[in-house]
């Protein structure tokens, strides 16, 4: 199952996004080890950094340009 996140708004020189997840679901943490046949222009790693915790992903962004569409797995 994919999870795909849509933040609007406005400029910011740095952003935080967090995704929570349901109770008992994991996360791939190595998702580049997948091939996924007919990937939509919007499967990317728009992100500075990700943290994959026990309850949430964490999307860290140094600019943030109004609009990102973040993608957990």
């Amino acid at each position: 199952m994919a999870v795909r996140l849509a933040l609007n708004g406005a400029e910011w020189k740095y952003l935080l996004a967090e995704d929570p997840i349901p109770s008992g679901t994991e996360f791939l943490e190595h998702t580049e080890l997948y091939t996924l046949n007919d990937k939509p222009d919007w499967w990317a790693d728009w992100f500075t950094r990700k943290e994959l915790h026990d309850d949430r992903a964490a999307f860290f962004n140094t600019e943030f340009n109004g609009r990102r569409e973040y993608v957990t797995c």
